[in-house]
């Protein structure tokens, strides 16, 4: 039996019979290639949620152990003395999120290798080089990406040494785009723009220890009022990209200093010094370079972002030496709702920051996390005579951040979930009904028009706001900004989803059980089905009832409510963080 560990089509051998690791491999697009095959499929290691859970609490003690002797490394490395907050800041999601796609991907093989007659694989030539990220905006696409995972996967298969090899030659073409093609891409646009001219004026109005804003997810106008009440020129905060590092090998001749405990800690002390970016590395001169010409405050009193804390380098290596010197650090929650039962990225942030400004109340389980209401707010109106909005997850074929929700092959029990409930609409319901994507979802879009060839199929080209003004009925099918959103603006919402796979932190369990009682929220396809046909005709009937509202009301106060003095409790909460630490 053959292992294929990727959708790459050399690696997949002539007539033998396959071992696909994961649904992952079997991409919709190849359907009439693999279905003629004999082959069979890996059950998913996080199917057994019991099994999930355990491994979250081992990987949470691994990064936690690991991430204090890779910042000594890199202190070594740079002969810097960074503290192991500054690292956590600067790289921590990143291994965060490489520790996890490491597990997940080793004991796929590990399961496959000991369940399985497997004889061989085949190992493509490649260059390896090109498989190193240059930093966390570039990881994010690699970990993506068939090509890098079929490079960690031969990482793994190379280490454990049970199985034999076939080396082929590869005429794919291994290589990345290049920091100029990304350059160019952004030479041209408007944040460019704004960010030369946003340059020049900063000489003139920052004072050294101005509040920094970036990527606050506040409207221009109420970041620009939000400046004003602290008493400080307003500035057009953006950041920049990364040089392309050149990837020193004699600068990762070098293992992780960890006691391994087992053959995969084993290999992670090994692999980290190959696939570091080369940002925290090669890179780390430029980009200190880059930093110390930045025009931002030189001692920030505070700095608040809700979104460029996670994949820009530029931003996380800035705050985390601010923080280091003592400035406060405020995060806005991304997305709003309430929080996932498991979160590593929400984790992280209440780890490192001093203040967590959340979308409502229910959220309030930890002592940083402050209620200041929805503050990305974003005016539109339900449309009573429109269509229906279904609004699907993006796919996420391989796995790559430790969260409840569907993902990689979990992602198919989805899928199959949304093509059910569509099944079951009325077909007069079902063809006034839209199906948003996410933008360059081909594989999806193909599924949705060959199995549902009367829905309309919208590719994330609109805006959702603009879908939304068009809808009467909004049906959310997982845990994101969408459902919050949509019930903020009192329009019409139908939420589902399973919850073996999509669960919340249990405080808000109360309030979805409302939602369940009045028919807003479902777990089943068929529950969700059931009910917009029997409402479809009068919407607003049932809608407007009043246990309906109640409910609404109930759950929007607690986690998604458009609070009116938001910049008053934005800044009530900044004051006090401030005051806090000028007693201390």
């Amino acid at each position: 039996m053959l292992l294929v560990t990727t959708a790459l089509h050399e690696t997949w051998g002539k007539d033998e019979e396959i071992l696909f690791l994961g649904e992952w491999c079997k991409t919709y697009k190849d359907k009439k290639i693999w279905e003629k095959r004999r082959y069979e499929t890996l059950p998913y290691n996080w199917d057994n949620r019991e099994q999930f859970f355990l491994d979250v609490k081992y990987l949470d003690e691994l990064y936690e152990k690991i991430l204090p002797k890779l910042g000594a490394k890199l202190n070594e490395i740079h002969k810097t003395n960074h503290s192991v907050k500054f690292w956590r800041i600067s790289i921590g999601i990143w291994l965060g999120f490489f520790l996890q796609i490491l597990f997940q991907r080793w004991i796929s093989i590990d399961n496959a290798t000991r369940d399985y007659p497997i004889k061989n694989t085949v190992l493509l030539s490649s260059e390896k080089d090109c498989q190193i990220p240059n930093d966390m905006a570039d990881f994010s696409n690699l970990m993506l990406n068939d090509l890098w995972n079929y490079h960690i996967f031969c990482e793994i298969l190379k280490f454990q040494k049970k199985i034999n090899f076939q080396y082929i030659p590869s005429s794919l073409n291994f290589k990345k785009i290049t920091f100029k093609e990304q350059k160019n891409r952004f030479k041209f646009g408007l944040n460019f723009f704004l960010i030369r001219i946003s340059n020049l004026f900063y000489k003139l109005s920052t004072k050294k220890n101005d509040l920094f804003f970036i990527g606050t997810y506040l409207s221009l106008l109420d970041e620009i009022k939000l400046h004003f009440r602290f008493h400080q020129a307003p500035k057009y905060n953006k950041s920049e990209f990364l040089h392309e590092a050149n990837v020193n090998k004699e600068m990762r001749q070098w293992t992780l200093d960890n006691h391994a405990t087992s053959e995969f800690e084993s290999f992670i002390n090994a692999i980290i010094p190959l696939q570091l970016p080369a940002a925290y590395l090669e890179g780390y001169e430029f980009l200190n370079i880059k930093l110390n010409n930045l025009n931002w405050p030189k001692f920030p009193k505070l700095i608040f972002t809700s979104n460029s804390h996670i994949y820009d380098d530029l931003v996380k290596f800035w705050i985390a030496s601010k923080v280091d010197e003592g400035s406060l650090y405020v995060l806005g929650q991304h997305g709003g709702g309430p929080l996932h039962f498991v979160n590593f990225q929400t984790a992280h942030e209440l780890s490192t920051c001093d203040c967590y400004l959340s979308t409502g109340s229910g959220n309030n389980f930890h002592n940083k996390i402050i209620d200041v209401g929805q503050f990305f707010k974003k005016k539109w109106k339900h449309n009573s005579n429109g269509k229906g909005l279904l609004i699907q997850l993006v796919e996420l074929r391989y796995f790559y951040n430790l969260i409840s929700i569907p993902h990689s092959s979990d992602f198919t029990t989805y899928q199959n979930e949304q093509f059910q409930f569509m099944k079951l609409l009325r077909p007069d319901i079902r063809k006034d009904f839209i199906v948003r994507l996410n933008k360059g979802s081909n594989n999806l879009k193909n599924m949705w028009k060959d199995s549902f060839p009367d829905v309309t199929i919208n590719d994330g080209e609109k805006s959702i706001y603009h879908l939304f003004s068009q809808s009467k009925l909004n049906v959310c099918t997982y845990a994101g900004t969408t459902y919050n959103e949509s019930i903020a603006a009192n329009a019409p919402t139908i939420i589902f989803w399973n919850a073996k796979y999509t669960q919340m932190h249990e405080t808000s369990a109360l309030f979805f059980e409302k939602l369940r009682c009045v028919g807003i929220f479902h777990d089943t396809p068929e529950s969700a089905a059931r009910h917009i046909n029997a409402i479809w005709n009068n919407i607003n009937f049932w809608w407007m009832s009043r246990e309906v509202q109640e409910a609404r009301i109930s759950f929007a106060k607690q986690y998604c409510y458009p609070a009116d003095n938001i910049l008053d409790r934005i800044e009530h909460s900044m004051r006090g963080l401030i005051d806090t630490a000028n007693r201390l």
